[in-house]
């Protein structure tokens, strides 16, 4: 019985550390921006030093126009809140060979990083909310349903379901990794 504890309780020990260093390091803000609307996700650009913003501006569920990806330089500055406008709802974000893949309400954009332009449209038939997005390392995207709890796939040009069951429980957050998807719910 020690033998299981003694890793348990010091695996506990290093969660509970690192949780008391989180909170110091966060507490202190290292910059701040405002003007966003109504942001939603952010995914960082490391070879440009930037961060891509979803501004959801209205409805969370309804295709309205309103919405946006901000663009914000690595030191906080807002560059331009409006970067890519003509958007419903975004939400989650990913960044994959210079290509920005948004999940917005029932389709999934595609924005070429380098011209602001996007490139393609993907609808997904029958989906309710899409929410969160993850590419894996071999280019495989991942985009759950949030209200429809289903997990599409883009395959051959097309938004298929990948994963459909009530057991997903609202899936939000996705983290590709390996042969793995982990879903946040």
């Amino acid at each position: 019985m020690d033998y299981v504890m003694k890793p348990i309780v010091n695996a506990a020990s290093i969660i509970v550390a690192l949780l008391f260093n989180c909170h110091a390091i966060a507490s202190e803000p290292v910059w701040s921006t405002s003007g966003l609307k109504m942001p939603e996700s952010v995914e960082y650009d490391a070879a440009r030093d930037r961060f891509y913003i979803s501004n959801i501006n209205g409805s969370i569920t309804k295709p309205d126009g309103n919405g946006s990806i901000g663009l914000i330089d690595g030191t906080g500055k807002l560059i331009d809140i409006n970067w890519v406008v003509g958007l419903d709802s975004p939400k989650g974000l990913a960044l994959y060979e210079n290509k920005l893949y948004v999940a917005d309400v029932n389709e999934l954009v595609v924005i070429n990083v380098v011209s602001g332009k996007v490139v393609a449209r993907y609808p997904a038939n029958g989906s309710m909310i899409l929410n969160g997005i993850s590419i894996n390392k071999n280019g495989k995207i991942f985009v759950s349903d949030w209200t429809g709890n289903r997990i599409y796939t883009l395959d051959g040009g097309e938004l298929k379901i990948w994963l459909d069951s009530p057991e997903l429980n609202s899936p939000n957050g996705l983290w590709a990794e390996n042969d793995y998807l982990y879903v946040a719910s």
